[in-house]
C-alpha cells in the first residue's frame, strides 16, 4: 500500500514537471533576425562591465555644485553689504513669519516621508524591505527600450536558434527554470534568450522582465554545461530578486 503510494505520488511529480517543462517551452520567446529566428536576453550583473556615467549627467552633476557655490558667494557678498539697520530689518522679518518657514519644513519632511514609505516594496524570497522610485509601468518601459535597444544594437551578430550555442543556451536555461519551478517569479516572466556571436565579449546579463542575453565569448570560457549554469543562474537570481515583479503582481 505504502509502495502504491509512492508510486502515484512519483507519477504525479513527473505530470507536473512534464506540464512545466511544456509550459516553460511555450513561454520562450523566438525573435527574427536576419531572416532566421533567434532567442532573446538580457544584463544586470556583477559580471557587466562597469558602466560609466552619462555625459549629461555628468554636465548637470558639475552645474549644480556650481550655482550652490556661485549662490552661496552672492548671499554672503550681499549679507556684508547690508548697513546694520537693514540686517536687523531681514531679522526681524525672518523672526515675524518664522513659523512658516516651519511649517514650510515640517510640511516637506512629512512629504519625503509619505513618498519614501509609499515606495517601499518587499523583496522576494529574502522579503528585506527595497526603496523603488520607479511606477511599474514605467519600468516596463524602461525595460522594453533597453530591450530593444540591446536587439539593435546585436541585430547583425544574433544567433539562429538552430545554432549550436544556442542550443546549449536554451538547454542549461531550461534546466535552470525547471529545477526552480516552485518560485512564483518564474511563471510571471516570458523568458527569452539571445546568443550574441562576439568572442570579445566575456559576458551574460538578464533583463529584468526574463531576456537572456549570452556572448560567445562567455560561451567560450564556459568549458561545461556546468559552468554555463553558475553564470546563467547568478543572472537570473537577480531577475527573480527584481522589484518590478512584486510591482507587476500588485
Amino acid at each position: 500500500m505504502v509502495s502504491r503510494h509512492v508510486n502515484t505520488c512519483c507519477r504525479q511529480n513527473s505530470r507536473s514537471k512534464q506540464m512545466f517543462t511544456q509550459t516553460m517551452a511555450k513561454k520562450f520567446c523566438l525573435n527574427k533576425t536576419r531572416e532566421s529566428i533567434v532567442f532573446n536576453q538580457k544584463c544586470l550583473i556583477h559580471l557587466s562591465p562597469k558602466r560609466h556615467n552619462p555625459l549629461v549627467a555628468i554636465v548637470l552633476r558639475q552645474a549644480a555644485k556650481f550655482v550652490a557655490v556661485l549662490t552661496g558667494r552672492v548671499v554672503r557678498k550681499w549679507w556684508r553689504e547690508l548697513p546694520p539697520n537693514k540686517r536687523q530689518l531681514v531679522i526681524q522679518w525672518f523672526a515675524r513669519h518664522k513659523w512658516k518657514f516651519g511649517l514650510l519644513l515640517l510640511s516637506s519632511v512629512l512629504a519625503f516621508v509619505a513618498y519614501y514609505t509609499s515606495h517601499l516594496v518587499d523583496t522576494p524570497i529574502t522579503g528585506r524591505k527595497r526603496f523603488i522610485a520607479f511606477t511599474p509601468k514605467q519600468l516596463k518601459e524602461i525595460n522594453d527600450y533597453e530591450f530593444e535597444v540591446q536587439l539593435e544594437t546585436y541585430k547583425h551578430k544574433l544567433l539562429p536558434s538552430s545554432h549550436e550555442m544556442s542550443k546549449r543556451v536554451a538547454r542549461v536555461a531550461t534546466q535552470l527554470l525547471n529545477a526552480n519551478n516552485d518560485l512564483p517569479q518564474i511563471h510571471d516572466n516570458e523568458w527569452s534568450i539571445s546568443v550574441v556571436d562576439d568572442l570579445n565579449i566575456k559576458n551574460a546579463f538578464v533583463m529584468p522582465s526574463g531576456q537572456i542575453f549570452v556572448f560567445s565569448g562567455m560561451l567560450a570560457i564556459c568549458d561545461n554545461d556546468q559552468q554555463l549554469g553558475v553564470v546563467l543562474a547568478h543572472e537570473m537570481a537577480h531577475c527573480v530578486q527584481c522589484l518590478h515583479h512584486l510591482l507587476y503582481n500588485n
